[in-house]
C-alpha cells in the first residue's frame, strides 16, 4: 500500500530557496528539478501531501487563470492562461509572457464545474471606439482536458517517458500549451474613446464566478502628432492622419448631430441616413454589429463618411438629414457654417404684431416641421390634442399649420411674433437660425 503513495517534504518556500522538491518513496530520497516536477510528481499540486495514483483522474483538480496584457500602438492584447496550480507550472507561464513581454496583471485560483469548459464574456460586449477581435486562431473556450498534462501528452499519471516530455516541451516553446484564449482590443477611433475604459472578462465553466477587470487604455499621442495638430493643414477642411479634433467642418457636424437620434422614432432613420450618406449596407452593418444604441450608429457613420470623404462640405449631411425628414436639424446645421452678421433690431410695435398664419407656416412650419410637437408644447397646447394630431393630420407641416391656429385661438395674448422668436431661440426647440430668418423678413417689411 506504502508505494502508491507519493509523499511531498518541500514546502512552497523550500521550493522558492532551492528550486528543487525532495520526495520520497519506499524509503527512497529523489530530488526533482522545477522543470521535471509537473511530470514526475503523481499528485496534482504542492498543496496536496499525498495522493494515490490509481485516483488521479478522478480527483477534482485545482488550476489558475492569469490574465496578461501587453498594449502597443493602437491595440491592447490580453490573454487569459489556464494552467495547473502548481509551482513549475506558474514559473513557465510567467516566463512565456516575459519572453513575449506582456505583463501578468491578474492571478486567481480555479475549479472546473461538472461541464469541464470554461469560455469568457465581456461587459460591455462592445466598447465606444474599440473593436475587439481574436489574437491568432482560437476556440473560445478551454476544456479541462487541453490543461491537463497527462492527457495533453497521450500518457497516464506516473508512466511518462522521454517522447511524451519533448512532446509537451515543445507546446511550450510555441505557446500551444497550456491554453491560452487570446484577444485584441484595438482603438478604433481616440476621439470618441474614453481615455481609460473598464471591461468585465466573466466566466463561465467553474465551480465558482469568477470575474476579472481589464483596463483599456486610449494610446497617448505623441510628440510629432502634437506637432502636427499645431499646423494648420494646408487645405481646408482636410484634417491630418488620425486627427478629428482639427476637421472643423466635422466638429460641427458632431455637435449637432450629437443627440438628434436618441428618440425611438428617430432613432429607426439611422440606417438611411447612413445609405444617404453614401455608405454601404455590409458597412452600416458592420457599426451595427459593434455598437450598441441608434446614437452611436449615426456617430460611427458620420465619422466612416468623412474617412472617406475628407474634402467634402457640410452639405451632403444636411441633404442625408432633410431626406429623412429631419429639415429642422438640416437647418440647424447649415445656422453653424453661415457667416455670423449682426441680426437687426426689430421694434416694438413689430415684435408685438400678430403674426399671419401663412407667413408662419412659411418661415416656421415649412422649416421646423418635424417640431410641432415640441412647439405646441411651448405655447401651452394641451398634449393629448397634440398626440391626436398624428391621428387628424397625414403630414407633419399640416400638423403644424393647425398648432399655430390652435395657438392663436387658445391664447391670443401670447400669439405675437417676439413669442415665436423667444421659441425658436430656446433650448427646447434649438431653431436658432430660423429665428435669425423671422428676424429678416420682419426687418425687411
Amino acid at each position: 500500500m506504502k508505494n502508491l503513495f507519493v509523499h511531498l517534504t518541500a514546502s512552497d518556500q523550500n521550493f522558492l530557496e532551492k528550486g528543487k522538491f525532495l520526495f520520497t518513496c519506499s524509503n527512497v530520497k529523489m530530488e526533482v528539478d522545477s522543470e521535471m516536477f509537473k511530470t514526475y510528481c503523481d499528485h496534482f499540486c504542492s498543496h496536496c501531501v499525498a495522493m494515490k495514483k490509481n485516483v488521479y483522474q478522478g480527483t477534482q483538480k485545482h488550476y489558475m487563470i492569469a490574465m496578461a496584457e501587453k498594449q502597443e500602438d493602437e491595440t491592447t492584447f490580453v490573454d487569459f492562461c489556464c494552467f495547473p496550480c502548481q509551482m513549475g507550472c506558474k514559473q513557465l507561464v510567467t516566463k512565456q509572457y516575459k519572453d513575449e513581454e506582456f505583463t501578468i496583471s491578474s492571478l486567481k485560483s480555479i475549479m472546473f464545474d461538472d461541464e469541464g469548459s470554461l469560455s469568457v464574456a465581456f461587459d460591455p460586449d462592445s466598447v465606444l471606439g474599440w473593436e475587439r477581435d481574436y489574437n491568432g486562431f482560437c476556440t473560445g473556450e478551454i476544456s479541462e482536458s487541453e490543461v491537463d498534462y497527462f492527457k495533453v501528452m497521450g500518457c497516464e499519471a506516473g508512466n511518462v517517458n522521454k517522447e511524451n516530455i519533448e512532446k509537451l516541451q515543445l507546446m511550450e516553446e510555441t505557446l500551444l500549451y497550456p491554453p491560452r484564449l487570446r484577444y485584441t482590443f484595438s482603438c478604433l477611433n481616440s476621439f470618441i474613446a474614453l481615455d481609460t475604459t473598464k471591461v468585465k472578462a466573466i466566466f463561465s465553466g467553474m465551480s465558482k464566478p469568477l470575474q476579472i477587470n481589464v483596463t483599456l487604455k486610449k494610446p497617448q499621442e505623441n510628440e510629432s502628432a502634437s506637432t502636427t495638430q499645431l499646423t494648420p493643414p494646408l487645405t481646408p477642411n482636410i484634417a491630418p492622419a488620425n486627427d478629428i479634433k482639427s476637421d472643423a467642418v466635422l466638429m460641427k457636424i458632431l455637435i449637432v448631430t450629437a443627440d438628434i437620434f436618441c428618440d425611438d422614432h428617430r432613432g429607426s432613420k439611422w440606417f438611411v441616413f447612413g445609405l444617404k450618406l453614401g455608405l454601404n449596407i455590409p458597412q452600416l452593418h458592420k457599426i451595427e454589429i459593434q455598437y450598441n444604441t441608434p446614437t452611436q450608429f449615426a456617430r460611427e457613420s458620420l465619422l466612416l463618411w468623412r474617412t472617406e470623404n475628407k474634402t467634402a462640405t457640410w452639405e451632403p449631411v444636411a441633404a442625408a438629414l432633410e431626406s429623412i425628414d429631419l429639415k429642422s436639424v438640416a437647418i440647424q446645421l447649415e445656422g453653424q457654417f453661415k457667416e455670423q452678421r449682426p441680426m437687426p433690431t426689430l421694434p416694438n410695435s413689430v415684435l408685438e404684431a400678430e403674426p399671419s398664419l401663412p407667413a408662419l407656416n412659411n418661415l416656421v412650419g415649412a422649416k421646423i416641421e418635424d417640431k410641432y410637437h415640441l412647439f405646441g408644447i411651448a405655447v401651452g397646447l394641451n398634449e393629448g390634442r397634440l398626440r391626436g394630431l398624428d391621428k387628424d393630420y397625414p403630414t407633419c407641416q399640416e400638423r403644424f399649420n393647425q398648432v399655430f391656429y390652435e395657438w392663436s385661438q387658445v391664447d391670443p395674448n401670447t400669439f405675437k411674433w417676439k413669442t415665436v422668436i423667444e421659441i425658436l431661440q430656446s433650448d427646447t426647440i434649438k431653431a436658432t437660425s430660423v429665428a435669425e430668418l423671422v428676424i429678416e423678413h420682419l426687418s425687411s417689411i
